[in-house]
């Protein structure tokens, strides 16, 4: 995961902690270890929390979360 611009540091930890705690969840247990193969999704998964948190109507809110990318598998 990654931005490729600067991010609000309001949402910044939240959408850093789903994405990690969404990391460690294997079928709905948490495991303890990290799944890079879910990588992608717990981004996503992520930035749809954060999308329902704060909207994507304007341009405020879609700078919100759209800065975050994944790269890879």
């Amino acid at each position: 995961m990654a931005t490729v611009w600067s991010i609000k540091d309001l949402y910044a930890p939240q959408i850093a902690e789903d994405f990690y705690s969404h990391l460690l969840d294997t079928e709905g247990t948490t495991s303890g270890k990290i799944d890079a193969a879910s990588s992608a999704r717990a981004l996503d998964r992520s930035l749809r929390k954060i999308q329902e948190k704060v909207g994507s109507d304007t341009e405020r809110d879609f700078l919100t979360w759209v800065p975050y990318v994944h790269v890879g598998i």
